[in-house]
């Protein structure tokens, strides 16, 4: 009788926790330009509705390159994860006269986040308009 009242509480506690049947995935990875650290830098990974017309699909996430272009995305507070699925990517920077790459900007970045692990490196070469 005692594990039948207990097992809801343990379920309930185990969706709790990160990768344990949550929708949320961990996203870190690396921004670089021709092969270089691009940065200072701010990512918001911004959640695409599945259908047209969808006003919200989750909060967005953020991160900050550091010197080596590494960012690691939050959303409410350091390793709360990112909601899973597609998200479009912006990368803001406080001078972008001053970035070699450019095309990126107007570049429809969007990339897949699942559930667990991500590691997730843009080369913004790939999206400059050539």
């Amino acid at each position: 009788m005692r594990v039948r009242a207990a097992l809801p509480a343990v379920l309930a506690a185990a969706a709790l926790l990160p990768g344990c049947g949550s929708s949320m995935g961990r996203v870190k990875g690396r921004v670089t330009c021709g092969g270089k650290p691009f940065f200072p830098a701010t990512l918001t990974f911004s959640p695409v509705p599945e259908k047209d017309g969808a006003l919200e699909a989750g909060a967005p996430a953020w991160g900050v390159a550091d010197e080596d272009g590494r960012y690691v995305l939050t959303t409410k507070r350091p390793g709360d994860g990112v909601t899973a699925g597609k998200h479009r990517v912006t990368i803001n920077v406080e001078y972008p006269d001053r970035v070699p790459c450019r095309g990126y900007q107007k570049a429809q970045i969007v990339v897949e986040v699942k559930p667990g692990d991500n590691e997730i490196d843009l080369r913004l070469d790939d999206y400059e308009k050539k």
